[in-house]
């Protein structure tokens, strides 16, 4: 039973081994997915700024990162785009290391001078194609140049951070759609419906949807493309995102920045004059300002008021006294207006089932306004644009009686109605101020986080910093011994070959030698045969003459025997 128990619990164990590392395959894998999205749309970016510096800039691959910014021209035309500042010449030739490294430091002085911190990341990265690196380098110039330069209006993007600006100029934009964060809530395309509508209409052009919050989230990447589609049209937003990207859990919260903070800088389409012949073609040429690429800086916008209006003929005193109760609880701070904010938050509570925000919001005329009278809010219910009815009156009046006696009885208990205003300015004024300091805190707990996410950005980057120069000084430890290993066996071989040449020469010596006493013997060897040649000459001459001689001398002893007897026969 034990052993059984055992197995089992081993079993367990490894289960949960195989889970957790699914779970970091996975992870690692999303993270990779998320660089790719990432990669796509920082080169997106950058490609859009060298078209401004030169519009027949050739596009960079998101593929290529890892090499693309080697010699540092690339990073060199962009920063000419995006500086004030503007780097010094670089080399354009005769590309080595040590001119790329030299080009990639131009880059970091130029960032320097432009007040844009880059930590732990150096040229040698750049130069050896770390992708982590370059993307975390990317998105400091885009963060420096795009998102945080952003004007956000009252936002200040210097005090409360670039990120949390952007999401509070959001919400100010369309705080009907209740934005809480820079990516999830953005997955169903009804947030960047309402966003183009809202910037669309700043710029007095025709929405492109009639009704952002009644749109289907099951036709996000429809509507996200007809938005993007608008945007980049219409309001100079360039499309570095795409809607299957949103949609997915790949995209990341620095790619959605760089999108999305592209609209607080957003430009009505310029209408180019038409050229015709004559003096007026001519004039108009003549006149017409030359386009620059530096982004003019916005002048603050002034607040449009709501016309004045006036009934020709009397309301009915029950209808009107319904309407005026309505207008009175949305009015919060009675000041005799309601805000695009104050009727948000009273829908919240009351909103009639059988229609929309935006729909009461546009019946108002709260689109183009900021806020409106108490005349301009009975006027929508008049004219018949809304209906009394369809709101819960019953409740909203019983909330309306509450407020009064409330503000009747703190009035009675001030004894004067000018004591009453000065309470009512205090409470919203202590209203005010507590929000006002919720909202800082919110900032502060933001700035802190962030703060303490870029500590740990930091620490991580430092580590990664310190693990590169050790694996760089490992690397460099082993490259001088395999170079020593090299120069050591090279040492050898050329002693090798010294020696091999060396005792081939001796080799060579001696065959000499033994030629030479082969050739001297070979001549002694034709001396003596030549001598014993003529010694058989010799020999044979002498041999010869003695012939001769003995043949002479019995010649002459035959020829003196004839004369003899040649003598005796005459004597006979």
């Amino acid at each position: 039973m034990m052993a059984g128990a055992t197995h089992k619990m081993d079993i367990s164990e490894m289960n949960t081994k195989r889970s957790s590392l699914d779970s970091g395959s996975a992870t690692r894998k999303s993270k990779e997915t998320t660089n790719e999205v990432q990669s796509e749309v920082f080169t997106k970016w950058v490609n859009m700024k060298l078209k401004i510096g030169n519009d027949k800039a050739e596009a960079v691959d998101w593929n290529e990162l890892s090499s693309v910014f080697r010699n540092g021209l690339v990073l060199y035309d962009l920063l000419q785009v995006v500086c004030t500042k503007k780097p010094s010449k670089v080399r354009r030739e005769n590309f080595s290391k040590l001119v790329e490294v030299a080009n990639l430091n131009v880059i970091f002085n130029t960032l320097s001078k432009n007040d844009v911190k880059v930590v732990n990341i150096g040229p040698e990265d750049i130069w050896d194609g770390n992708i982590k690196i370059i993307l975390g380098l990317l998105w400091t110039i885009i963060y420096h140049f795009q998102v945080r330069a952003a004007n956000f209006g009252e936002f200040d993007a210097q005090s409360l951070g670039a990120k949390v600006a952007l999401l509070m100029w959001i919400q100010s934009k369309i705080p009907e759609m209740e934005v809480k964060n820079l990516v999830g809530d953005w997955k169903d395309g009804r947030a960047l419906a309402a966003l183009v509508n809202a910037i669309s209409r700043d710029f007095k052009l025709d929405e492109p949807f009639d009704d952002p919050e009644a749109l289907s989230p099951f036709e996000a990447e429809a509507t996200l493309e007809k938005a993007m589609a608008h945007a980049d049209k219409n309001l100079g937003v360039g499309r570095l995102v795409t809607p299957e990207q949103v949609v997915s859990d790949d995209i990341g919260e620095k790619s959605m920045m760089t999108y999305l903070s592209q609209f607080a800088g957003a430009k009505k389409p310029v209408v180019e004059p038409k050229k015709v012949g004559g003096l007026r073609g001519t004039l108009s040429r003549a006149f017409t300002k030359k386009k620059s690429s530096a982004v003019p800086a916005e002048e603050p916008k002034k607040e449009p008021e709501a016309p004045v209006i006036v009934f020709e003929a009397p309301v009915h005193p029950e209808f009107l006294a319904k309407v005026e109760d309505l207008f009175y609880a949305m009015d919060v701070d009675q000041n005799g207006r309601v805000t695009k904010i104050e009727l948000v938050e009273f829908l919240r509570e009351y909103k009639p089932k059988d229609t929309t925000v935006a729909k009461i919001q546009k019946a108002l005329g709260l689109v183009d306004y900021p806020s409106i009278d108490q005349p301009t809010f009975v006027a929508a219910f008049n004219d018949g644009k809304l209906d009394i009815e369809s709101f819960d009156l019953q409740t909203i009046r019983a909330k309306v009686r509450r407020a009064k006696k409330e503000r009747e009885e703190a009035a009675a208990r001030a004894g004067t109605a000018e004591a009453h205003a000065a309470k009512t300015a205090e409470a919203n004024a202590a209203k005010i101020a507590a929000k006002r300091l919720r909202e800082e805190e919110q900032a502060r707990e933001e700035i802190a986080r962030q703060e303490a996410e870029r500590q740990r950005a930091l620490k991580e980057a430092e580590e990664r910093a310190a693990k590169n120069a050790a694996m760089r000084e490992k690397l460099e430890a082993q490259a001088r011994a395999r170079e020593e290993e090299e120069a050591r066996k090279r040492a050898e071989e050329a002693a090798k070959m010294k020696a091999a040449a060396e005792a081939r020469e001796a080799a060579a010596r001696e065959r000499e030698e033994e030629a030479r006493r082969q050739r001297e013997e070979e001549e002694l060897k034709r001396a003596k045969a030549r001598a014993a040649a003529e010694k058989a000459e010799a020999d044979k001459a002498a041999a010869e003459k003695a012939a001769a001689d003995k043949a002479a001398a019995a010649r002459a002893a035959a020829a003196a025997e004839r004369a003899a007897a040649d003598k005796a026969a005459a004597e006979k």
